[in-house]
């Protein structure tokens, strides 16, 4: 997806990376969302953005990391490389994280926006640490999730203060199958366009 230029009205999903006018935005506004939440302060966001826009403002955003580009931020919480624990290939492996809504009715836009992209770029395999609400909402989709270990907040070190209370909301490490999720949220939503 091409990033519109900034007088651009903006409407529907936008994939930004660093380089995009947009990326400060989205990294503003996953922090202003965990903020509320959790009272956290991140420091660190997704080399790319997925976000769904309406009118201009920003509704939902989420964040993707490949784990062929190296270390995953989950990776932290696991005895092991991801992709021993999954037996996949790492370059087909990629990592979910940052993900923020204004509303319920922006998530699921996105949620499946996300896993078209996803499949589109070639990747088998979603691995993300999600509290409780995140995977309650998984299961309803009717996505197949396997739990591959505790998000522990010792294990993160100096910037565990900036997570505020998101600990708090139960943090696993899940791992799903991206053509499933692609599947079942089709057979729950529509096809996509």
């Amino acid at each position: 997806m091409a990033a519109p230029a900034v007088s651009d009205q903006l409407n529907g999903m936008l994939l930004a990376t660093a380089e995009n006018d947009h990326y400060s935005a989205l990294c503003e506004f996953t922090n202003k969302q965990f903020e509320r939440r959790f009272s956290s302060d991140l420091e660190q966001f997704y080399p790319l953005i997925l976000s769904y826009w309406t009118n201009n403002q920003i509704q939902a955003s989420v964040g993707f990391r490949a784990a062929k580009d190296g270390p995953l931020f989950l990776e932290q919480y696991l005895d092991q490389p991801a992709e021993l624990l999954l037996n996949a290939d790492r370059k087909s492996i990629v990592e979910i994280g940052g993900f923020a809504a204004l509303n319920r009715a922006a998530a699921l836009p996105l949620m499946r926006a996300a896993a078209d992209s996803l499949q589109q770029l070639g990747f088998t395999t979603a691995v993300c640490a999600a509290n409780r609400p995140i995977r309650s909402c998984l299961k309803k989709l009717g996505i197949e999730l396997a739990e591959i270990g505790v998000a522990n907040p010792e294990l993160v070190g100096e910037s565990r203060a900036s997570w505020g209370s998101y600990y708090k909301s139960d943090p696993k490490v899940i791992a799903g199958d991206i053509a499933a999720g692609v599947a079942a949220m089709g057979s729950l939503l529509g096809t996509s366009n």
